[in-house]
């Protein structure tokens, strides 16, 4: 019995825990991850402001569903040959896990990022969960890197190697 409730117990203490190791991606993590989903996105070079304030509620109990707020990102989208067309528009963040331990909106709104919208009935939506999501502050060397994969050329991602 005793074995039974130690099991149980590190069981239960080992998920924040989990959540608390997750590696920081990087723009080619973030690049690959989005090519082997099947799902719309846009990879976009800018800058997050909060439409309101991010007061998502810590869950409690599992059958909530996820926050979400508003915002808009200011930047420039990825083509072809490079972050080349301007995008303006308003976005949903959506968190998926509301803990201590997950990501949110709040730090978003001071700084650049690369950033994966998935878009959702044409609308874009960043996805935070406990590991962050799919975004990054911006870099000139993960920019670089990222282009670099996506012109055609190495794409091996940093985050391993951090």
């Amino acid at each position: 019995m005793k074995q039974l409730a130690l099991t149980l117990l590190v069981g239960l203490l080992a998920a924040p825990a989990l959540a608390l190791s997750c590696l920081p991606p990087d723009a080619v993590f973030i690049y690959q991850q989005i090519r082997k989903d099947p799902a719309d996105y846009l990879l976009i070079k800018g800058t997050v402001m909060l439409g309101e304030p991010a007061n998502l509620p810590l869950r409690t109990d599992t059958k909530t569903t996820d926050a979400q707020t508003k915002a808009r990102v200011t930047g420039h989208a990825l083509t072809r040959t490079g972050f080349q067309v301007a995008f303006d528009a308003p976005i949903t963040i959506r968190a998926t896990c509301t803990g201590p331990w997950c990501g949110t909106p709040e730090g978003l709104a001071d700084g650049a990022y690369i950033l994966a919208l998935k878009l959702e009935d044409d609308q874009p939506v960043l996805t935070r969960g406990p590991c962050g999501g799919l975004i990054v502050p911006w870099s000139a060397a993960d920019e670089q890197r990222l282009l670099t994969c996506h012109l055609g050329g190495e794409c091996q991602s940093q985050i391993f190697l951090k």
